[in-house]
């Protein structure tokens, strides 16, 4: 078992920010884990505000026709158009393709 190591200073503001934004995932890859939606990684795109890439399902289809999330766009993917969307989970952006825009 690993020693336990104790930190004799504070954080400093950068790094406070950024355990901010690590503990903010955290939390919301557990709610999206309560939820039943899978996620497949971290988008540090916008470092000052990086969201989870989940993945499409039922649970995510749900959310947009209750209207707990929106389409903000569509692309075209081999050949086939795919539909951006994302919802807010915990203050944390969420993002998945779907086929169909209205699912």
């Amino acid at each position: 078992m690993a020693k336990r190591v104790e930190i004799d200073r504070p954080l400093s503001p950068d790094n406070a920010v950024l355990y901010g934004q690590i503990v903010g995932l955290e939390l919301a890859i557990l709610e999206c884990n309560q939820l039943g939606i899978d996620v497949e990684r971290v988008d540090y795109t916008d470092w000052r505000r990086p969201c989870l890439i989940v993945k499409a399902n039922a649970v995510t289809q749900q959310m947009l026709r209750q209207g707990k999330a929106f389409n903000y766009g569509s692309r075209v993917k081999n050949g086939i158009r795919v539909y951006l969307n994302h919802a807010i989970i915990n203050g944390v952006k969420i993002k998945w393709e779907s086929s169909d825009y209205r699912h």
